[in-house]
């Protein structure tokens, strides 16, 4: 799991130069073992750590050097102190360290924080316009708020799309959008006495598919009507971002045929059960794409939105009688889409 892990961060999250970004690494659960039993533990950890990644273009990417175990029920771990100060000297050799950034950003930042206190975790561009607008040493200019936003989006305070339908509201918590999607889309346990959701998890566990009314049930509940009071951004956003995928399809003349669902390629776990895959002459007259990765591994989220990009592009395909339909890639673990 640890080399899945330090591939994804170094994969999604991209650096300002070679070797970055840095990820520390630190252990826990000291306080499972008695004092004697710690170090010979933290050597042999570290060990198997290093052994693991040494001959990786990974390890560039890694702070190994303080060897942190910490007991982390413990606020007063004196290792704990450990932590800060690697954070700090690693914070220092960034390139990016020293930057100036301009002070007329903080008003508006310091505004966003008590808007998140206040429970209101998403504004209108308009609204944003009227709270510039107030600040009593300079208000920012179109312009700069555009490169502020950009700002804050790049290092993950708030969501800003600046794109057609998504450029005119601002999401200032990131969770909302977790939240929104996990109140569609998590594991059945967590839906448990709530008839609808385990429908829903039922047909996106066999089919891969939700129904826009479904989420339109769902979100009008109490608990989740926050997010139905911008169901459309929301939705607009998993679009954007291909957590859900909108089938585009069209008729003979070209006209749009509205779909009434989603696809959601990470939920299906049916297998290839009924033979297309293993047809004699599935090779020949099947086209298939062919990709070899320069990392270890393909994060599974990488595989999920190659899928769903096909699924927006393609319409899936009817294996013999209509009630059958797959969409498959052939790359080991990757899920089969049978509808």
């Amino acid at each position: 799991y640890l080399i899945i892990w330090i591939n994804t961060i170094v994969t999604y999250c991209k650096g300002s130069g070679p070797g970055f970004p840095k990820i520390m690494i630190v252990l826990t659960h000291k306080d499972k073992l008695r004092a004697n039993e710690v170090e010979q533990r933290r050597h042999e950890i570290f060990g198997e750590i290093n052994n693991m990644f040494h001959q990786t273009s990974l390890m560039q990417h890694l702070v190994l050097d303080d060897k942190i175990f910490v007991n982390a029920h413990d606020k007063y771990d004196p290792e704990m102190t450990k932590i800060k100060a690697a954070i700090i000297s690693e914070s220092e050799r960034q390139p990016t360290w020293g930057e100036t950034l301009p002070k007329c950003f903080i008003p508006l930042e310091l505004e966003f924080a008590t808007l998140i206190r206040k429970g209101i975790p998403l504004i209108t561009l308009e609204h944003l316009g009227k709270i510039n607008a107030l600040q009593p040493i300079r208000p920012l200019s179109e312009t700069e708020l555009k490169v502020f936003l950009k700002f804050q989006h790049s290092i993950g305070k708030l969501l800003y799309f600046d794109e057609h339908k998504l450029d005119d509201r601002i999401i200032l918590s990131p969770t909302l959008l977790i939240d929104a999607f996990k109140s569609i889309v998590t594991d059945r346990r967590f839906c448990q006495g709530d008839a609808q959701r385990e429908e829903l998890w039922d047909v996106l566990g066999k089919k891969g598919v939700v129904s826009k009314l479904m989420i339109e049930q769902i979100w009008k509940k109490q608990k989740y009507k926050k997010f139905y009071k911008h169901k459309d951004y929301l939705l607009e956003v998993m679009t954007h971002l291909d957590i859900l995928v909108e089938p585009k399809r069209y008729d003979l003349d070209r006209n749009r045929i509205p779909a009434d669902f989603y696809y959601v390629a990470s939920m299906v776990r049916v297998k290839d059960d009924f033979g297309y895959l293993q047809s004699a002459d599935f090779t020949t007259r099947s086209i298939a794409i062919a990709f070899q990765s320069s990392s270890l591994m393909i994060p599974p989220a990488l595989s999920f939105r190659f899928i769903s990009y096909c699924l927006y592009v393609w319409a899936v395909k009817t294996y013999g009688d209509i009630t059958r339909k797959c969409c498959s890639i052939g790359q080991g673990s990757l899920p089969l889409i049978r509808l």
